[in-house]
């Protein structure tokens, strides 16, 4: 896959998924998919995109990524996009609507097709919808194609709901939404060693900033190293029992693993939530606790299929 650098031109006629594409959900990929089946017609699979965390507002609301412009990337090429334009929203936030599909779509994407979500909008202050980018794909030679929305019990799958979703810990839902489970893919920095004091070590994993940070408490985890997989407990929060004023983090805990992973960008999902974070009243009592919610996690990985995890027990 490849990357345009600012101001590079498509070197194919294209097929064009227009969209944030936060998450890379199942309606983003319903999306993603009619492009990518253009290929079949000579057009070569693109996606443009603003690059995550360049847009801090939608909507008039605070805008919070759920993945990083790097993983998005990664899934768009899993997806068999060839191609991708991805500036940031000030390049281009004051840019018309027409000037968008001449200057952008034709001439420097050679866009022959583009598809969209049924809401998406474009244009300078996002007022132009699907019916004006209709009329200037028949001005500028490039047909628009509005991709059906794809539902979860009768609602529509959209980033702010799987927002949502992962700020109250429901994960196992946000995950059939976004059809592959939540994962934080973050380097693993040294933290201050409780956890080893309790024989029960800890990876620390710190969010970048605008990164969208799940419900604070202890979860059934995978953790992926070297490609693989290991059976894990995660806590996000900031740890109320042992400091204060702490910024949020993910610990985890892989089951009987002892190798040295300071230093690599790993991965971990989150599966399951266990409970909400707390403050005990003595290190003694959280030891007590990280006990039973351990015993839980395992429990909740064994009956959901993942027994062969469980490499080091």
């Amino acid at each position: 896959m490849k990357i345009l650098s600012k101001g590079e031109g498509m070197p194919f006629d294209s097929a064009i998924a227009l969209g944030m594409f936060d998450g890379v959900h199942l309606g983003h990929s319903a999306v993603i998919d009619n492009v990518v089946k253009s290929k079949e017609e000579g057009l070569a699979p693109t996606v443009f995109t603003f690059s995550v965390g360049s847009m801090v507002q939608k909507h008039d609301r605070e805008l919070f990524y759920i993945f990083s412009n790097k993983i998005k990337l990664e899934l768009f090429n899993q997806l068999g996009i060839e191609y991708v334009c991805s500036p940031r929203f000030g390049e281009m936030k004051n840019m018309s609507a027409e000037d968008f599909a001449r200057e952008i779509l034709k001439n420097r994407l050679r866009a022959k097709k583009v598809a969209c979500g049924h809401n998406f909008h474009f244009g300078k202050g996002g007022v132009y919808g699907l019916e004006e980018l209709c009329f200037l794909g028949k001005k500028y030679g490039f047909e628009v194609e509005s991709i059906p929305r794809v539902t979860y019990e009768e609602k529509p799958i959209s980033s702010v709901l799987i927002r949502e979703y992962i700020k109250i810990g429901e994960v196992e839902i946000a995950n059939r939404l976004l059809g592959r489970n939540y994962f934080i893919e973050q380097i693993v920095s040294h933290g201050r060693k409780i956890g080893r004091t309790m024989d029960f070590p800890t990876l620390n994993q710190y969010f970048d900033e605008r990164q969208l940070i799940p419900h604070f408490g202890a979860y059934a985890s995978i953790t992926i190293i070297d490609n693989q997989k290991h059976a894990s407990i995660t806590n996000i929060g900031v740890k109320p029992t042992v400091q204060r004023r702490a910024e949020p983090l993910a610990e985890t805990h892989i089951f009987g693993y002892n190798g040295d992973i300071y230093g690599k960008i790993i991965r971990v999902e989150l599966l399951h939530f266990i409970r909400g974070e707390r403050r005990f009243n003595s290190i003694n009592e959280l030891k007590n606790r990280i006990a039973i919610d351990a015993k839980a996690a395992k429990e909740y990985l064994r009956d959901n299929g993942w027994e062969d995890l469980f490499k080091y027990e």
